[in-house]
């Protein structure tokens, strides 16, 4: 039958068509970019400190958490 033949050809078709779509990310994956702002490198540099006296509290005994000290 022809139609059969056309419902399997275009089946086969959009079959083809999705598996290629989703090779996509691995043969050409997209590049990210990121910008930072001075509010982000703050944050960085807070966070750093707060674990830089964290670790000093730890290292002198004087630390909150008792199943670390």
């Amino acid at each position: 039958m022809i139609i059969d033949r056309y419902t399997k050809a275009v089946l086969t078709l959009i079959a083809i068509s999705l598996f290629v779509i989703s090779l996509n990310p691995w043969i050409v994956p997209t590049k990210a970019y990121a910008e930072l702002d001075s509010s982000d490198l703050s944050g960085i540099q807070n966070s750093v400190h707060e674990i830089e006296s964290n670790l000093r509290n730890i290292g002198f005994g004087a630390c909150v958490n008792s199943k670390i000290c």
